[in-house]
């Protein structure tokens, strides 16, 4: 807005960047699960640098709007942090799938504190000092964290390259002397082989598959019939589906989902601008939305630090329907403290409905997509943002903030 002297200008930009995140993103994720996080992050790090580097240069020459509109489209072409990161989740708790959904509530948290935290500094930074300097800070920021994420390759998923076999060790069996190194192509299975990154079956697993019982053991190859040791408790082969396809009825309906997650975040958020500059008090806006992010990193660690009962699908309905339910109240406020209270208790329900959406996830889509899986998610929750952005500001154009 600073630079092109609008609002609209600075509207077109970011839903352009939003359009291209949304393209670009699956792309990279197919890119990140072929030839692996370090190769291709590093290469697409250099490139989302290259272009904020060039947004600045932009803010601060002020060529034709055009140029500016190329540029973001560039910086739709980003690190798909969250996704490497619950990549390797997947990798280092394959033998104990039941400590998952606190892996994903301390991700969660993660997220919501570098939201809380980056939000107001980028802000401050932009309309006290300058919006290149916001743009130093962010570059500061990515210069910082990816080479740490990018240096540890611990539980780096091993990149499945077509046709380049992937060497996995063999697991030893009673009466064998040695370990061999036995050689498959990325996702064909092998008998009596542990892979670094095996898939997840299919179907949603039973309650005490999920919560990580004890009396159920082994990885999911295990349940696949990929072991014979006689002390294992192995599921029978034909309860154990592999999946092979990402495009299954299940994934197509969360991400329909997701757009309508979107689209609900992004009016939710819309509304309390709107509702705070009614009231004549904008400097509350940002307060209250802290206020749902503050909720949601008490909800992910409240979440995360029991095993809850009930089925997994359950919970998730549980989870979207008391999120929708409590944001619903923000039509009886009256004040932005009210505003405020109703937005906290809001977000206790916002990590958790997510953590749910997340397992969900990683039993349904296959190993071999998981990153470009992920990135389908973002898109189609970016999606449903920059439509509502349409929608909800015409509705609040014509019947106000609680409309």
């Amino acid at each position: 807005r600073d630079g092109y002297g609008s609002y609209s200008s600075a509207g077109v930009a970011a839903a352009v960047m939003s359009v291209a995140s949304a393209l670009f993103g699956p792309n990279v994720g197919c890119a990140i699960d072929k030839w692996g996080q370090k190769r291709v992050a590093t290469m697409v790090g250099a490139f989302w640098l290259a272009s904020i580097a060039l947004l600045g240069l932009v803010l601060v020459l002020r060529p034709p709007y055009w140029v500016l509109v190329a540029v973001v489209v560039m910086l739709g072409v980003s690190v798909l942090g969250g996704s490497l990161i619950r990549a390797r989740w997947r990798v280092a708790l394959r033998s104990d799938p039941g400590a998952m959904p606190s892996a994903l509530s301390l991700t969660s948290v993660a997220e919501e504190c570098m939201w809380v935290l980056s939000t107001p500094i980028a802000t401050a930074l932009a309309t006290l000092v300058s919006p290149v300097a916001a743009l130093v800070f962010g570059v500061a920021t990515i210069l910082a964290g990816l080479p740490l994420l990018l240096g540890d390759s611990t539980h780096e998923p091993a990149p499945l390259v077509p046709g380049r076999p992937v060497p996995l060790r063999r697991r030893r069996e009673p009466g064998d002397p040695s370990i061999e190194d036995t050689v498959v192509l990325p996702g064909i299975a092998a008998p009596g082989v542990d892979a670094d990154y095996p898939p997840l079956p299919a179907s949603l697993p039973s309650d005490a598959e999920a919560d990580g019982d004890p009396d159920r053991e082994g990885t999911a190859n295990d349940l696949a019939g990929h072991a014979s040791a006689p002390d294992e408790r192995l599921a029978p082969a034909s309860s154990a589906r592999i999946p092979e396809r990402l495009w299954t009825p299940t994934f197509a309906v969360l991400l329909l989902v997701l757009v309508f997650y979107g689209a609900f975040q992004s009016t939710t958020g819309i509304a309390i601008v709107a509702f705070a500059r009614e009231l004549d008090v904008q400097a509350w806006a940002g307060t209250v939305t802290a206020c749902f992010s503050g909720g949601s990193m008490i909800g992910a660690l409240v979440y995360g630090m029991r095993t809850w009962p009930g089925a997994l699908w359950a919970r998730f309905y549980i989870g979207l329907a008391a999120l929708a339910i409590s944001c619903s109240l923000l039509v009886l406020v009256d004040s932005m403290s009210f505003a405020a209270v109703v937005m906290l208790i809001a977000g206790l329900f916002q990590a958790p409905t997510i953590v749910n959406i997340n397992q969900i996830f990683m039993r349904i889509v296959p190993a071999a997509r998981f990153t470009e899986g992920m990135a389908l998610f973002g898109s189609m929750w970016v999606i449903g943002m920059s439509l509502s952005n349409i929608v909800a500001g015409a509705a609040i154009d014509r019947f106000g903030a609680r409309g």
